[in-house]
């Protein structure tokens, strides 16, 4: 089983590659089946809304938002799963360089692939800047 170094690791490489807007190196990193979902995104426009296929919905948003930055706040690891806070720069196209903060809620498979991602972000912010 993965010890929590291994699950943080893998974390902090994907959103290392997230940064780069590696897209596929995260796709290596998912599982065939892996989902994503953004909580609130059903009231953004042109973000993947609901449970969405991994690879589908991570791609959109690189194409949507870019990071710049990605600092992890903390940390909690319990077999399989974690939760993590994070801290982003980011910015939406021609809008001007934002902050916010995420929430995730991973989940992994025993060989260490992402079966899923659940984030929590502030979504208000999110809709001033993609209007």
């Amino acid at each position: 089983m993965l010890d929590r170094e291994a699950i943080l690791q893998r974390i902090d490489t994907a959103y290392a590659a997230r940064t780069r807007g590696d897209m596929a190196a995260l796709d290596a990193m998912w599982a065939d089946d892996a989902t994503y979902q953004l909580i609130g995104a059903s009231m953004l426009p042109r973000v993947p809304a609901g449970v969405s296929d991994m690879h589908e919905a991570v791609g959109r948003l690189i194409d949507i938002f870019q990071f710049h930055e990605a600092e992890r706040v903390t940390a909690i690891v319990e077999g399989l799963r974690a939760a993590l806070h994070w801290r982003i720069t980011f910015s939406t196209g021609a809008a001007s360089i934002a902050n916010t903060e995420l929430c995730d809620f991973w989940e992994f498979t025993p060989e260490g692939k992402v079966r899923s991602l659940v984030q929590f972000t502030d979504t208000a912010l999110l809709r001033i800047l993609l209007a």
